[in-house]
């Protein structure tokens, strides 16, 4: 038996954070925010875990504060241990992405002035170094829950999470991209001998610019400000996306 709880990320783009209670095991993935969105309907309804006193395993897909920039305020619901699991890039990008996001934000997001919390959100993640990991559950007699990171090629360090536990096999797909670029492969590409699929998908996106035609402009702007000689600032977010275009 499974169940699930959607507390962000339905019919909105951001805050994506969906809980799943398998067996005795508590596990969310991801815990996003609305970056353009100061009011409390920024988080997920981290209402609905408020009461839960088992341990909850936070796993994170990747860095981009759509998937992770609410684990601070997430701290202040979990009554008892919160673990949080990704792979190692995923927590060094998170913690740069996170620290500046902050930094520009501290007047507009006033429950995200924690930079003290970054260091308390560090301590909690376990990283993997290799793909798999194996959770025992003391105190019951369930059958080990394994977890396995899979390359989404979406962004430095982006997977898409298989979750194994006895006979029920999941896997979770936040945002992915199947096709390579100059910088990250495209996703893994391997038939998944699956349970059930959850897939999370940005809404927005067929109303946004061509990505030929932005990268067009910003390059005019980025070869324009170079030969003016002016200082250009680039959110660290931007990272992937300006290397591509500065080699084009």
């Amino acid at each position: 038996k499974i169940e699930t709880l959607f507390l962000g990320g339905v019919r909105e783009v951001g805050k994506s954070c969906f809980l799943y209670k398998i067996l005795s095991y508590k596990i969310l993935i991801d815990c996003g925010i609305i970056r353009s969105d100061v009011s409390l309907t920024n988080f997920p309804d981290f209402l609905k875990i408020k009461y839960i006193n088992k341990p909850i395993i936070l796993l994170i897909s990747h860095y981009h504060l759509d998937h992770s920039g609410s684990i601070a305020y997430l701290l202040n619901y979990t009554l008892k241990k919160l673990i949080i699991i990704s792979n190692y890039l995923t927590k060094y990008m998170f913690y740069v992405n996170f620290k500046e996001f902050t930094t520009i934000n501290r007047n507009s997001f006033r429950l995200l002035e924690c930079h003290e919390d970054l260091e308390i959100i560090l301590e909690l993640f376990e990283s993997i170094y290799k793909d798999h990991l194996h959770i025992n559950n003391k105190s019951t007699n369930i059958k080990t829950l394994s977890i396995k990171f899979i390359n989404a090629g979406h962004a430095y360090g982006a997977n898409m999470i298989s979750i194994l536990l006895g006979n029920l096999k999941l896997l979770y797909s936040g945002d992915l991209s199947i096709f390579a670029d100059t910088e990250l492969i495209g996703a893994t590409n391997e038939s998944y001998n699956i349970d059930l699929l959850f897939l999370d998908s940005t809404v927005g996106i067929k109303n946004n610019l061509n990505f030929k035609v932005m990268k067009r402009k910003l390059s005019f702007l980025l070869k324009k400000y170079f030969k003016q000689k002016k200082s250009i600032i680039f959110p660290f977010i931007t990272i992937k996306n300006l290397k591509v275009i500065i080699k084009i």
